[in-house]
């Protein structure tokens, strides 16, 4: 899992769901993004 906004692999999951069920919430440590993935199907619990 990398950023989006700045490439680095220093994310760590802030939620497992975001706005909707099947966004998980991220955050980058190096930059301060927030960001959302669409959940892969059968994980978290599906």
């Amino acid at each position: 899992m990398t950023c989006p906004w700045c490439g680095s692999n220093e994310v760590e999951r802030a939620a497992p769901f975001g706005p909707q069920l099947m966004v998980e919430q991220y955050f980058c440590r190096r930059c301060g993004s927030p960001f959302g993935r669409i959940r892969q199907r059968g994980a978290g619990g599906d």
